[in-house]
């Protein structure tokens, strides 16, 4: 073969090499392939949605827990609340008897001490009563300003050197240098 038949040759092998990296496969197999591609999207598709709707259920439930749980709290402060004040208000009753049974039993002399300290308790359990039964006072102006103030600042205090200790005037030199810029 010649120069130029070999050149022409050559050339030949690279179009055609060229055009086989070219060619597309046959249409069947294009679709074969999309179809595959769409059925694994619609499946994943699906598979989002019903996990999408097992979610949502689940948070549902939550949710409504969340409302009966809150529930059943309020009920039990509130029964506990009333409980309480039902045992104090029975205790002063059962005092108030004792005082006025007291009260025809005992001597005069003897009364006096008891019916002081009967007295007393009485007072004691009244106020108790009137703590529980309390309703909240919000903070006044001057109590939430003292809230608001500031911490004092130190002021400096300003010595001379002279007046320092032994060895603390290097001491005061070396820190007042460091914290100056």
């Amino acid at each position: 073969m010649t120069r130029h038949g070999r050149i022409v040759q050559s050339q030949n092998d690279r179009l055609k090499a060229q055009l086989a990296r070219c060619r597309r496969p046959p249409r069947r197999d294009r679709r074969r392939r999309t179809r595959a591609k769409l059925k694994a999207a619609n499946t994943q598709i699906t598979s989002l949605q019903s996990t999408v709707t097992v979610v949502t259920l689940e948070k549902g439930a939550l949710e409504n827990r969340v409302k009966q749980l809150s529930a059943e709290v309020e009920q039990l402060r509130a029964a506990n609340f009333e409980g309480r004040i039902r045992d104090l208000t029975e205790q002063r009753d059962e005092l108030a008897k004792e005082l006025a049974n007291a009260g025809r039993k005992s001597s005069r002399k003897n009364t006096d001490a008891q019916l002081a300290a009967l007295t007393n308790e009485m007072q004691t359990l009244r106020a108790r009563l009137a703590v529980v039964e309390a309703k909240p006072v919000p903070y006044s102006a001057e109590e939430l300003a003292l809230f608001r103030e500031s911490t004092p600042q130190p002021t400096e205090a300003k010595r001379s050197i002279h007046e320092l200790p032994v060895g603390a005037a290097e001491l005061v030199l070396r820190a007042t240098a460091f914290c100056q810029p």
